[in-house]
């Protein structure tokens, strides 16, 4: 399990904590967001990653987003600040 994670990616009081599949959710989401943001360029966990985190209507990634109570922009704005090349 990482233990670096971003604290602005932490786990929100949610309902959704109640249901025993979040944790899971959670752990997806932070997963993309570091491959997306800490593996080399020509990795291709990172260009998975950054390709499914760009899928505004993946309904997996609203999913997970929805088990983080984090918002697909904020997201979007969070890794791209470290590095991502995205017109913002």
């Amino acid at each position: 399990m990482n233990t670096n994670l971003d604290e602005s990616l932490s786990i929100q009081a949610t309902p959704l904590l109640d249901i025993p599949m979040a944790p899971l959710l959670q752990s997806i989401l932070n997963q993309a967001v570091h491959d997306a943001i800490r593996l080399k360029i020509t990795n291709q966990h990172k260009i998975d990653a950054t390709e499914w985190l760009c899928d505004e209507d993946n309904p997996m990634l609203q999913l997970c987003l929805s088990a983080c109570s984090l918002n697909y922009e904020y997201i979007i704005r969070k890794v791209a600040k470290q590095g991502w090349n995205l017109n913002l």
